[in-house]
């Protein structure tokens, strides 16, 4: 059987075919698309190019595989976190997609905050239980209602970007819990949309909300006029899909209690599987999300990863060919150098109007690889403290599965492990987002054809996500000895920053 896994991203929509006899994906496809945006924040597509996207990579995989159609037996849809696409009574588009990475929201949605907090007995993470930032729906929802509000007063349908694809896919109006819980009006603990917050924007909305499926539901199945678009079968089920980062779990075999990923993108994200709820009413670090595997995705995230580390090496003038051996050429610490990467302030911890810096500069340790390793090391000690923030919460772990563009490094792979003191594996599949999305419609399908099974998300997982296998990094103990006094000055130092700032 086949499986398509699609995963509609701010940048661009990648397709796979994956194959449930091989245990591989045989096909993929990319194509990119631009981004509307202002400098006072707004950010915001076309959803039609996310819809032009999908027809032009479903017609390359099918065509890079060279097999029948009529083998696909499922589809998934990973999507873009947070953003916003409303229709009218026609089904028509009211106004670009808001996206996550929109801030001109943030007034509004901290002035809503504090109103509703002083009007309710209990504060509104601890009605969701999440903490809401200005990347989450209910920023952009509350923007329309107070700037557009001719446009707001025609909304029909809410959907998040994976649940208009759903839609687009198959008529059927839902959402699944994972996504979900990144809009800022879903209850986490219950799995519900939360009345009380969506009265308090506008009595109208809780009746446009799409009602919950579980994550191995189908959200529908394939229309005759898009299957035709798309070469396809009609009635090809399509799974729930979720956020990228959900869709990133699945992807990493991340379903089960005592696993990490941690993905080195733009952005680095951090996450877990847990089986229920955790209450961070206290922490406003840990985003916690429910799972698209029906547990709980606690997860923390960090601007200013790779982009950092690339911008070292642009101004260092260091090829991508040359970054192993640059950062070889220095040891664990950097020589004394020491490297604050806030290049657009900070997410986590959440300081935005922090400056970047270099510290104990000396003529001695001022070289190429010592800068780099620097910033390296700076933006690790900076995400794995994220590691100490879910261990408060009692969650455990025994290895962190590491995924994204930095992930291509095999020092960098090695040097988490040796700060971390925890093994790291590097999957042999890389495109978890889309595989995730793949996987879960391959779980989708198995539950409609043997219901009375129950199938769980893990029985369906390929060997090689069971096992964890991939290439491994042991950490060394002599090193992660040395890091762990230099990982404590880094944020003994990092709070004095702060505390400075403020």
């Amino acid at each position: 059987m086949l499986y398509l896994g699609i995963d509609c991203g701010t940048q661009g929509t990648k397709a796979i075919l994956w194959d449930t006899h091989k245990n591989c994906i045989t096909s993929t496809a990319y194509h990119s698309y631009g981004l509307i945006s202002s400098p006072n924040g707004r950010k915001e597509q076309d959803p039609a190019s996310w819809l032009q996207a999908i027809k032009i990579t479903v017609k390359q995989v099918l065509d890079n595989h060279l097999v029948s159609p009529d083998l696909v037996a499922g589809i998934g849809i990973s999507g873009q976190q947070h953003g916003l696409v409303i229709l009218d009574e026609h089904n028509d588009i009211l106004y670009p997609a808001k996206l996550w990475c929109d801030t001109e929201a943030n007034h509004d949605l901290q002035k809503f905050i504090f109103s509703f907090n002083q009007k309710h007995t209990q504060n509104i993470n601890e009605i969701i239980g999440i903490h809401i930032p200005v990347a989450f729906t209910i920023a952009k929802l509350i923007w329309m209602k107070n700037h557009k509000p001719e446009i707001f007063s025609k909304i029909e349908k809410i959907f998040l970007p994976h649940e208009y694809i759903n839609f687009w896919l198959t008529g059927k109006y839902s959402a699944e819990s994972g996504d979900a819980s990144g809009t800022g009006y879903f209850d986490t603990y219950n799995r519900c949309w939360s009345k009380k917050i969506i009265d308090e924007i506008s009595p109208r909305l809780y009746a446009k909300l799409p009602p919950i499926i579980t994550a191995e539901e189908p959200s529908g199945f394939l229309l005759p006029h898009v299957a035709k678009l798309l070469g396809l079968p009609v009635g090809v089920p399509v799974s729930s899909g979720g956020g990228d980062n959900m869709m990133a779990a699945i992807g990493t075999g991340n379903v089960c209690p005592g696993i990490l990923t941690l993905s080195l993108g733009t952005s680095g994200t951090l996450f877990t599987c847990s089986n229920q709820q955790i209450n961070n009413n206290q922490n406003t670090n840990i985003n916690s999300f429910c799972s698209s595997s029906n547990s709980w995705l606690p997860l923390i995230s960090t601007m200013n990863m790779t982009n950092a580390v690339n911008a070292f090496r642009d101004i260092l003038n260091i090829p991508l060919l040359d970054f192993e051996r640059f950062l070889s050429n220095s040891s664990p610490g950097a020589n004394g150098l020491i490297c604050f990467p806030w290049f657009n302030g900070s997410r986590f911890p959440n300081e935005p109007n922090m400056k970047g810096s270099l510290q104990g500069i000396t003529i001695d340790n001022f070289t190429k690889s010592n800068m780099l390793r620097c910033v390296v090391e700076g933006v690790t000690y900076k995400i794995c403290k994220g590691i100490d923030e879910f261990k408060q919460q009692g969650l455990e772990f025994n290895q962190i599965r590491v995924i994204g563009g930095g992930a291509k490094s095999i020092i960098w792979c090695q040097m988490i492990a040796d700060i971390t003191g925890i093994d790291v594996i590097r999957p042999k599949i890389t495109e978890a987002a889309a595989l995730g999305a793949s996987l879960q419609s391959h779980w989708c399908h198995e539950n409609i054809r043997k219901p009375e099974k129950n199938i769980k998300l893990n029985d369906i997982l390929p060997p090689f996500l069971r096992k964890a296998e991939g290439e491994y990094f042991k950490p060394n103990n002599k090193i992660h000895d040395i890091y762990i006094p230099l990982y404590e000055y880094y944020h003994i130092e990092l709070n004095r920053l702060i505390n400075i700032n403020n």
